[in-house]
Parts: C-alpha cells; structure tokens; sequence
C-alpha cells in the first residue's frame, strides 16, 4: 500500500475533480485472477503500466460494488456499507486477500499505517 499512495492521492483528485460523488481505491495485483476479471469488468482492461503489476486508481463506489456483487457480495455489502467520513479515505486492496483499508488523508500522506478490516470472500465461480 506505501508504495501505491501517490497514485492513490492523485487518483482521488482526479476523481473530485471529476466529480464523481463517492470514488474508493482499488489497489489490484493483475497477476491474481480475480483482480484482472474486475478490472476487466469495470473497463479498466489489465490496469497495470508498464512493468509494474499493480493497479491503483478510484471508481465510483456504486460501479465498484455492482462489479463485485456477482463474485463477491458479502465484501460487495461490506464496502457499500463503508461510506467515507469526512477527511478520510477507503481503499479495496485486492492481493492474497480481499482487504478494505481506510484512514485520514494525513495518515495516507504520511505514509502511517491504515486501518483494516478483512471482509470474508464469498467468491461465487
């Protein structure tokens, strides 16, 4: 997550600057086959540039959430459940483990450690 933050931040301003009502992170290893058919489905294609395999970017949470209802709805109602405070941020990580991170804007900037909560995969395949 420390080394995806920068792209986080200036994710997420672009996203407000677009105007997109509730964006969330998504932080994804494309050489995991869930996270390359998700980003396949949200149109993101294989996210990943150049050699760097990680996605990390913001959609809009809706957008995000009715892609994973179909592989995935218990973490698809735990981060539609997870609306963001304000001066905060909420990021899906998806690695090893569908994980859902959020923090302060400061805490992001600075590199602190977020907090975490593991929402139980429900994988539907």
């Amino acid at each position: 997550m420390h080394s995806v933050r920068w792209r986080l931040l200036e994710s997420y301003a672009l996203a407000r600057q677009e105007g997109l009502a509730s964006p969330v992170g998504l932080v994804a290893d494309v050489r995991q086959p869930r996270a390359a058919r998700l980003l396949c489905q949200l149109l993101l294609g294989s996210g990943a540039t150049g050699k760097d395999p990680i996605y990390a970017g913001c959609v809009e949470r809706g957008a995000l959430c009715a892609a994973l209802v179909a592989i995935s709805p218990k973490l698809a109602e735990h981060l539609f459940a997870r609306g963001d405070e304000p001066g905060s941020w909420t990021a899906l990580v998806l690695y090893e483990e569908d994980v859902v991170l959020s923090a302060t804007w400061q805490e992001l900037i600075s590199g602190a450690g977020a907090r975490e909560s593991v929402a139980k995969r429900s994988e539907r395949v």
